[in-house]
């Protein structure tokens, strides 16, 4: 009796030493349930939170999701899993507004954010608008550190609970009409500079949340604020409409762009138009663009929301969004063959990190800088 006793207390002690053993972040409180996961036990509740999600039947989307992206998410989500997507398309800053004017209005319709950091950081996360989402991930291939880029999961809140960039696409931020501009005559921004190129250049607004700002942010601490004052002096055209930039350099109304947005990009050279990203000599940053997720608070569809949160972070949601935005996800496993070479990270390339909480607090003290150097130009 007395040796079955002992035998029995030794289990328990080996049972309950076996999950604080568990990988995991250490930085942040995970949920029990985050911990204690196991890859056999993985299947039967992933297929019991999808039934669940067919019973809620839709899910309701918000965020800067381009027109590509939405046929693939509409499509993957009807088809995979039964579950009706509605989308709320808008500008960053825009939809970040909307939800806060819901919330405090009581009405809680969006369940998942697709956002860029700036709007989530400055704006939805310190009002309370977004719920934790750490113990939203359950997918194994999701949670393993070694497929992201850098070796982590790619959170940007310093929590590590609210908000995740799924995109580690290196910004190639000058685009050209090779119709316009010769090959080899623009490899460095200083040759932006050149006497040719005055009133020449079209530049998205960095004087506001966006591409812009974060083009503005990294350039400035790669190339000095002197730089941007010469820029300013080549009196480039400042232009909000992200679609109208690209079909300008398109049509050849203009030869060169600066910052323009991923989406916007990915239309126009799918369409074939004469444009060329240029891969320049002093690098770029990393950018997630709208390629990061959070959970809305109160989320009317959870289940459906939880679902759709691990079908983007996995293999096979990743590869059909890069493939939709033209970008390189921040899964190493994910291809890149459909890729324009210039937007593929490369080894030993110098590359400031955008998706970061540090970043978004660098980039808000850059949008007076940039007003100062850039707003006249409006």
């Amino acid at each position: 009796m007395i040796k079955g006793l002992i035998n029995g207390l030794l289990s328990t002690v080996l049972v309950l030493g076996v999950f604080p053993l568990i990988s995991c972040p250490s930085d942040y409180a995970v949920a029990a349930p985050l911990v204690q996961k196991t890859a056999p036990t993985m299947p039967n509740e992933w297929q019991a939170l999808v039934t669940a999600a067919q019973k809620e039947g839709k899910v309701t989307l918000y965020g800067h999701i381009g027109s590509e992206a939405k046929k693939v998410l509409l499509k993957e989500l009807k088809s995979k899993f039964g579950i009706t997507a509605e989308v709320v398309s808008g500008r960053g800053g825009e939809i970040a507004n909307k939800i806060i004017a819901e919330q405090n209005s009581g009405l809680y319709i969006a369940d998942v954010i697709f956002a860029s950091t700036t709007n989530i950081i400055n704006y939805l996360l310190p009002q309370g608008k977004v719920d934790r989402m750490d113990s939203v991930l359950i997918l194994p291939e999701i949670l393993d550190p070694k497929v992201w880029w850098e070796g982590k999961l790619p959170w940007v809140d310093k929590e590590k609970r609210y908000h995740l960039a799924f995109f580690a696409s290196p910004r190639v931020d000058v685009m050209v009409n090779t119709s316009m501009v010769k090959p080899g005559e623009i490899e460095s921004y200083k040759d932006l500079l050149a006497p040719k190129w005055k009133g020449m250049i079209v530049i998205n607004d960095p004087t506001i949340t966006g591409a812009g700002i974060s083009w503005f942010s990294a350039a400035n601490a790669m190339l000095g604020t002197e730089y941007m004052r010469k820029l300013a002096k080549q009196e480039p055209r400042i232009v909000q409409d992200q679609r109208l930039q690209v079909e300008w350099i398109a049509r050849g109304k203009y030869p060169i762009l600066i910052a323009a947005t991923e989406q916007a990009e990915a239309e126009f050279v799918k369409a074939g138009a004469p444009i060329e990203l240029l891969d320049l000599a002093e690098g770029g940053n990393v950018s997630q663009s709208s390629g990061a997720l959070s959970l809305a608070l109160k989320a009317p569809h959870p289940n459906a929301a939880k679902v759709v949160i691990n079908w983007v972070l996995s293999k096979e949601g990743q590869t059909k969004l890069a493939k939709a935005y033209l970008m390189q996800s921040g899964r190493v496993d994910v291809p890149t063959d459909f890729l324009p070479p210039n937007t593929v990270r490369k080894p030993g390339r110098r590359y400031i990190n955008n998706s970061t909480e540090e970043f978004q607090f660098l980039k808000t003290e850059n949008l007076k800088l940039a007003e100062k150097i850039f707003g006249h130009l409006k």
